[in-house]
């Protein structure tokens, strides 16, 4: 079955969806349940001084290597969009001074035609 997790790794939390929103949402709803369970700011920093979050990284990277980084193909999309966009305005760029030059051009010619009065 496909789909998407998300991860906290501070907390340790994983969560799945089978849209982004979903698995984001998941995540968030175990955020918020960890945060109503702990009372005091001393119980929260007890917490999170038991996580022992070196192993939840070692974790991430290794899913990361074995499935792929997700976040590269959304970057590699909009890099690839960045360029056509360029592009394009390049593209409109030349087409405006090709039209300047052209209308430059009518402007003198009209001037060596015209017609005393």
């Amino acid at each position: 079955m496909s789909g998407y997790q998300s991860v906290a790794l501070e907390f340790g939390f994983f969560a799945y969806g089978e849209t982004p929103e979903k698995s984001e949402q998941n995540l968030f709803s175990q955020v918020d349940e960890f945060a109503k369970s702990v009372k005091t700011n001393a119980e929260f920093i007890a917490a999170i001084e038991n996580l022992n979050l070196e192993n939840f990284w070692d974790t991430y990277r290794k899913i990361t290597f074995l499935v792929g980084d997700p976040e590269r193909l959304h970057y590699e999309k909009i890099e690839e969009e960045n360029k056509e966009l360029k592009q394009s305005n390049i593209d409109k760029e030349e087409e405006i001074f090709s039209l300047k030059i052209d209308l430059d051009t009518l402007n003198k010619k009209f001037n060596e035609i015209k017609i005393p009065s």
